[in-house]
């Protein structure tokens, strides 16, 4: 794909799974502002993303732009108000062995970073250096360590930047379900997963290239 030059306020497309696109805003790099609109086809002159509900804002990396399908998108109007969140949730770093639908046909193993987390805040607009480098540390301040209701976890995104193809897919999962969906918290904070998250699961736990490959076929043509 062409390279695109990162500027605030721009709206990007991108594609989810192969023939799937949606919209996102570029707000300070490298956070994106995600849409609640999915489209298979690439016509985005009547959309004004002021009336398009917002998914999640999320730090993503260069390589996610560098292998998705992205383009620059000048008909759709941009959101007016970029203001990006403070509270976020700050996973544990721990390594572990993750087995999902154990017992059954599609039992998973794979190696998992994280296990529960703090909501932590983060004053974005002042951070220096990478996206969680702040003058205070990793984040400005604890709210809650140790975080156990399901309503704080369901409200809040993780810290961390977002990959291909693994953000591709979480975004597919978006289109299907019509909300923010996110696989990487549900597996982090040990909830039941859906059983239409096996994709997803797929990529974290590719064995060789024929398996990663596999998975990369449904994102590259």
């Amino acid at each position: 794909m062409s390279k695109v030059v990162w500027k605030e306020g721009s709206v990007i497309s991108i594609e989810t799974r192969l023939g799937l696109f949606t919209l996102a805003q570029m707000a300070k790099s490298p956070y994106l502002i995600f849409f609640n609109i999915f489209r298979r086809e690439q016509n985005w002159g009547d959309v004004d993303l002021n009336e398009v509900p917002v998914l999640f804002c999320k730090a993503i990396t260069r390589q996610f732009l560098k292998f998705s399908n992205v383009r620059k998108q000048k008909v759709a109007a941009p959101k007016n108000d970029l203001s990006l969140p403070d509270k976020w949730i700050h996973g544990y770093s721990a390594s572990r062995l993750v087995t999902v639908w154990e017992g059954t046909p599609k039992e998973r193993k794979f190696v998992f970073i994280g296990d529960g987390g703090d909501l932590v805040r983060i004053d974005i607009n002042n951070h220096k250096g990478g996206p969680y480098k702040h003058r205070s540390g990793v984040y400005d301040e604890v709210l809650e360590e140790n975080i156990k209701d399901s309503d704080v976890i369901n409200s809040y995104e993780l810290t961390g930047q977002a990959v291909f193809p693994s953000m591709n897919e979480r975004l597919y999962l978006c289109s299907l379900e019509g909300k923010n969906v996110d696989p990487e918290k549900v597996i982090k904070f040990n909830l039941p997963i859906p059983d239409v998250f096996d994709t997803y699961i797929n990529i974290l736990s590719a064995k060789d290239d024929d398996d990663r490959n596999a998975m990369l076929s449904l994102y590259k043509a």
